[in-house]
């Protein structure tokens, strides 16, 4: 083979040809770096050029220049590199040329007093630290020195510098107060979070309706770290009300051919057209009255029963129909709804909406949405919703009754009074008193059980009806203990008693179907009962049969002196009831 189709030819081409490729490396690869050798045995490695840092998946250039010093040609010179995770990514055949670029080895003939070079190009996809190994070999030559046929290198391999910003993704402008023809404006940030200087340019999709504007469309040289605020102005238009988007802005920022884009929605909000307005409102907590105002916050307990009065007034210009007020959280499981009204125009209506605290809610606060809805005479739908905190409070210790039930009873029957109870303090509790009083009956009992804390439970107590009883009502009281004696809870309710009716047992012997009412607390009691008309009316009627009775004795009487007078042989027997008592009643069983 020929010494100008070699990896030589004379010294002063090849150096020509270095030089030039030594320009190239340097122009073409930041951040490169040459290793000069020793210059010592027949074979050795004369310098090594390579990039000390890259960023993944950028071109790594090795360049290896190879020189023999000995006197004879070396045959197949064969120099390879060793580097991990190195990916070869081109392949450039120079052959006709003194100087070869192949990718990871390269095998030629190498006349004496030459040198040779051999560029190897790769890239690595992963960050890190790596060393690689160049290595040059002559095929059935023992080389007297071997330490310098191979060298070790390290390059330092990084993520690329990331172009980056942060901006709000919603622009909101306006209030629920402000009117159409304002001017509203707001302020945003953008905050270069990136790794490079940007330049941004904004731009605006909106309506010109709105007549936007803003501070400034173009950021230059914002550097890393380094923030701006942007001005948004619009106008509202003469019809607009409540919140809408209106448009975007879009924002670009620049380095160097990079490129990155990001979006926001712009949102308008102004005063809505009200319709309705809650005039008073009201709420009742366990029949504690406090007067409060959309937004305000009240204190409940689990199982407190609630009263909400709500007057709501038209001030729409027109009269409207079909008006109710909706209370719901979903968390207390509360969907409650009023009656539908009518409402004309400037006048109000006042709704009654009634609900109970459950008694397992965990201690927070809830929001109570409060929505009144609406339509004109034309079908079209109107709202307005407001809203109270209820702030869930527990006790340490309560027995709290959730429920009473009295059944209705006759003289001489007995009467089922059923008490569900629930522990809505915060701690289980183990002795736990329910107690039941009717003085006029002269019941005075309790049943003992326990309550873990959030559970429930159902006493029930038959109470026997003298016969003697007297007819009317009858206050029916309830108490609660936890440790046995302590007070907790109380409640009161009527039991009805009758008398004056018969009462058939139905078929079977059996009692008639249970006759059970809800009862509601019972009004204020002096321990005095009092009878009413039918007892007035009784009276009148037994008067009457005593006289009765005694207007047949006279005459009975009468009638036997009479018939001993005239020595008649038959004799007349008046039988006479003289007891003013009423028959004795069959009872229902």
């Amino acid at each position: 083979m020929s010494s100008n189709k070699s990896w030589g030819g004379n010294m002063k081409g090849l150096k020509v040809i270095l030089s030039i490729l030594l320009i190239l490396l340097i122009a073409g690869g930041a951040r490169a770096m040459t290793v000069q050798l020793a210059e010592s045995g027949d074979l050795k490695i004369r310098a090594l050029d390579y990039q000390r840092e890259v960023y993944t998946n950028q071109q790594i250039m090795i360049t290896v220049i190879v020189e023999q010093t000995g006197g004879d040609p070396l045959e197949q010179v064969n120099v390879s590199l060793n580097l991990s995770d190195c990916i070869e990514t081109k392949t450039v055949n120079m052959s006709e040329n003194p100087i070869d670029i192949r990718i990871l080895s390269y095998s030629r003939e190498l006349p004496k007093e030459n040198q040779g070079i051999a560029v190897f190009i790769c890239s690595i996809a992963t960050p890190g630290v790596y060393t690689g190994k160049v290595k040059v070999e002559a095929a059935g030559f023992v080389d007297t020195n071997p330490s310098n046929n191979e060298q070790e290198f390290t390059v330092n391999v990084e993520e690329p510098p990331v172009l980056n910003f942060s901006m709000p993704s919603t622009i909101e402008l306006g209030s629920d107060t402000a009117e159409p023809g304002d001017i509203v404006e707001t302020t945003f940030r953008i905050n270069n979070t990136g790794d490079l200087s940007m330049n941004i340019t904004l731009s605006l999709d909106i309506d010109s309706e709105y007549e936007a504007i803003l501070s400034t469309t173009n950021i230059t040289n914002l550097g890393v770290g380094e923030y701006v605020d942007i001005t948004l102005s619009v106008k509202i238009p003469s019809d607009y009300e409540g919140r809408q988007s209106i448009g975007t802005l879009t924002a670009t920022a620049t380095n160097n051919g990079k490129e990155t884009t990001k979006t926001a929605t712009i949102y308008l909000e102004a005063r809505e057209e009200k319709v309705f307005r809650i005039k008073d409102m009201d709420i009742y907590v366990d029949d504690d009255h406090t007067d409060i105002d959309p937004g305000e916050e009240v204190e409940v307990r689990p199982g407190s029963r609630i009263k909400l009065e709500i007057e709501v007034e038209n001030i729409f210009n027109d009269d409207l129909e079909d008006v109710y007020v909706q209370v719901y959280n979903d968390d207390l499981d509360i969907d409650e709804e009023t009656e539908e009204v009518d409402i004309d125009e400037d006048d109000e209506y006042r709704y009654t909406v009634e609900f109970t605290i459950p008694y397992d809610a965990d201690e927070d606060t809830y929001e109570l949405e409060i929505k009144i809805r609406g339509e004109d005479q034309d079908g079209n739908d109107y709202r307005e919703i407001e809203s109270i905190e209820l702030e869930v409070e527990k006790k340490s210790h309560e027995i709290r009754i959730i429920d009473l039930e009295v059944e209705d009873s006759y003289c001489g029957d007995y009467s089922r009074i059923i008490i569900e109870v629930a522990n809505t303090g915060r701690h289980d509790e183990e002795d736990v008193r329910v107690r039941l009083k009717i003085n006029d009956l002269n019941v005075d009992t309790y049943k003992e059980l326990s309550l873990d804390e959030g559970d429930k439970d159902e006493v029930v107590f038959t109470v026997n009806i003298p016969r003697d009883a007297e007819e009317g009502v009858y206050i029916v009281e309830v108490y609660t203990y936890y440790d046995i004696d302590e007070d907790s809870d109380y409640e009161s309710a009527i039991l009805n008693i009758k008398c004056t009716e018969e009462i058939q047992p139905p078929e079977g012997g059996e009692r008639e179907e249970e006759r059970r009412i809800v009862i509601t607390p019972a009004p204020s009691y002096n321990g005095t009962i009092v009878i009413g008309e039918e007892e007035t009316d009784k009276k009148i009627v037994i008067g009457m049969g005593i006289i009765s009775v005694l207007l047949m004795i006279v005459i009975g009487l009468l009638i036997a002196r009479l018939v001993q007078t005239s020595n008649r042989s038959n004799r007349v027997v008046v039988e006479k009831k003289q007891s003013n008592k009423r028959p004795e009643k069959k009872r229902k069983r």
